[in-house]
């Protein structure tokens, strides 16, 4: 049995709990954990509760009572900063092997669940059973699983194609690789986005299946040579780097999807003998033209760079994808998730935006019914446009249960429905649950820490933004919510950065306009205030502005009856960012305005459930 081409791991013995402790201060000594006080406690805490004992107890309540002092009634539900920093720790540590540790022997590494280490040689299987690991009660390799899905990673796929053009296809494949796996009961799959940091890098599978939380990885390779292309795939176990099961397609061009589908359901075969006892998975998907495939991979790239240019491009792309053949549900779902983006984050009028997302969406419902991601589209229509809430639960509630491995549906559900109906602990649940489906996206992360900000808890929200930060650096609506945490937090001149940093990466000045006026007003400078908002009064002549960014610059002025009024325009225009006007601390000022009232009603909102957030300032 061959073992994993990008990491090679003989048998040979663990490491001694002298060695481990070596190691341990070696990686203290690294300067990002020395100045990382929480971080370094809480390794140590970790690390020594292994070595010291038999069956160490690292459950969440004991961590935050003996690392983080937090009190003896600490509720683990309510208060997730054990989560959180462990996340940290995980992210950090592979930092540090990536870097100063790179050539470090001992590993040590904490799993997608629990907080309790393990210790391991680098490039070395571990022999059972050395003391330290008498705790692990994972299942040897290859044995059967009951219960429990087993977790994969789908790497970025190689393109040795003679000409090296081929990489749209080959994200492509890997995409809808993903998208048929996630459909196979018992099978749980990670988000592309969160192996892009792999591709083209060297690796090692324990350390690549701690971080990412996953008992088995596929990588493969694409080569496209004239009308023909053949695909191996490999798949590796994380826990000993084995080659479980391998394969290689050729086909013609035009049967690109039987190929995918094809892999998809040798894969699911293969690991059901060994690891799962599973039912028959659902009927393959008809073939699709391959030039419609071409054009929706090439919107579906410039949908992910973001930016006005980005989005434009994508859409432009999805709807000739869409003329080249209509019956193809992908680029139905991509103008979908496009214009619900744009009524989200861009200036597009919601009374535009929505109906196109909300038609796409149940057109590519009608041709594939198991997208459940563009179903939870049509439940944000319902929620923020329509305010018709209790169809939104129902199409939100299904979505959720079609496809409980994919996080989209419970992000969405959680940020659009959970969180404006008052619902915040279900909607942390939620964001907790999309988190363990995919903990190294940049979006989930940020979106669980809007839930926390909706909740005042802002050092939580915080802490999430900068780890959304260290997984993708450009990540702009971190910085949003980074922005409007420092202003709960009255840190005008930290929030007036991050509103900058946004706007820059969104592509929409505009987009940040409310907040920057805000932080203008309040810093004292009223003039450049007012000339803001008089930018945004002009601008709404010849284009559609939010009339939500004004509302904020006059309260920033202390202008209350000007604020209301841009609000109430805002309400007749149905604008998405309403439904936070019970649960953003920007608004509190205005709780007690029968006007503010009006419109809290108009919407729908649980206004008797409303209790005040801490005030910006």
């Amino acid at each position: 049995m061959k073992t994993a081409s990008r990491s090679s791991i003989p048998r040979q013995q663990s490491p001694q709990p002298s060695g481990v402790r070596e190691q341990l201060e070696k990686i203290l000594r690294w300067e990002p954990f020395a100045r990382a006080g929480r971080l370094s406690r809480f390794l140590r805490f970790a690390v020594e509760q292994v070595l010291e004992n038999p069956v160490p107890v690292l459950k969440e309540y004991v961590i935050a009572v003996e690392v983080f002092d937090k009190p003896k009634d600490f509720d683990p539900r309510l208060d997730p900063i054990v989560r959180v920093e462990a996340r940290r720790l995980r992210a950090r540590l592979r930092e540090y092997y990536e870097s100063e540790g790179k050539n470090d022997e001992v590993l040590i590494v904490f799993g997608r669940s629990g907080y309790t280490p393990a210790f391991t040689l680098r490039n070395l299987k571990a022999v059972d059973p050395p003391p330290i690991f008498k705790h692990d009660a994972r299942p040897p390799a290859g044995k059967p699983r009951f219960n429990e899905p087993v977790v994969l990673a789908v790497l970025p796929f190689l393109d040795l194609s003679p000409s090296g053009d081929q990489h749209n296809l080959c994200a492509g494949f890997a995409e809808e690789l993903i998208n048929a796996i996630s459909r196979f009961p018992g099978l749980r799959v990670t988000s592309r986005t969160s192996t892009l940091q792999y591709e083209g890098r060297a690796f090692d599978l324990r350390l690549l299946g701690a971080d990412l939380g996953v008992d088995c990885v596929l990588e493969g390779s694409l080569r496209k040579d004239g009308n023909r292309i053949r695909l191996s795939v490999q798949l590796y176990s994380v826990s000993d780097g084995l080659e479980i099961w391998s394969r290689t397609y050729e086909r013609q061009l035009t049967d690109v999807f039987a190929a995918q589908e094809e892999v998809a359901f040798a894969i699911a075969r293969d690991l059901r003998t060994r690891l799962v006892r599973d039912e028959q998975p659902g009927a393959l998907r008809a073939q699709t033209n391959l030039r419609a495939y071409r054009t929706y991979l090439q919107g579906l790239q410039h949908l992910r760079r973001g930016g006005a240019a980005g989005q434009d491009r994508a859409i432009s792309l999805f709807e000739r994808a869409i003329l080249q053949d209509p019956d193809f549900p992908a680029p139905h779902a991509g103008l979908a998730n496009a214009y619900a983006f744009l009524a989200w984050f861009r200036e597009m009028s919601p009374s535009e935006a929505w109906p196109k997302a909300e038609l796409s969406a149940q057109r590519a419902l009608l041709l594939d019914p198991s997208r459940s991601g563009v179903r939870a589209i049509v439940g944000c229509a319902r929620a923020l446009f329509q305010w018709k809430w209790e169809e939104a639960e129902s199409e939100f509630r299904e979505a959720v249960g079609r496809n409980p491995a994919d996080p989209l549906p419970r992000q969405w559900y959680a940020c659009a429905f959970l969180a404006p109906r008052r619902r915040l602990d279900e909607a942390l649940a939620e964001m907790h649950q999309a988190q363990a489906l995919q903990p190294l996206s940049p979006a989930i992360q940020c979106h669980t820490a809007l839930i926390h900000f909706y909740r005042g808890e802002y050092e939580e929200a915080g802490e999430l933004c900068r780890g959304a930060l260290e997984i993708e650096p450009g990540f702009w609506p971190a910085h949003w919510v980074l922005g409007r945490v420092s202003l709960a937090g009255d840190d005008l001149a930290a929030a007036l950065d991050s509103f900058a940093i946004a706007a820059q990466g969104c592509g929409s000045v505009m987009a940040m306009s409310g907040y920057v006026g805000y932080c203008y007003a309040r810093l004292g400078d009223t003039e450049r205030a007012a000339r803001l908002a008089e930018d945004i009064r002009v601008m709404s002549r010849s284009t559609y502005v939010s009339p939500l960014h004004a509302a904020r610059i006059f309260l920033g002025l202390g202008q209350t009856a000007q604020a209301l009024e841009m609000i109430e325009s805002a309400c007749s225009l149905k604008c998405v960012r309403l439904a936070e006007v019970l649960l953003d601390p920007l608004y509190q000022c205005l709780r007690w305005e029968a006007r503010f009232e009006n419109i809290v009603q108009t919407i729908g909102l649980p206004a008797d459930e409303w209790e005040p957030q801490r005030a910006a300032g």
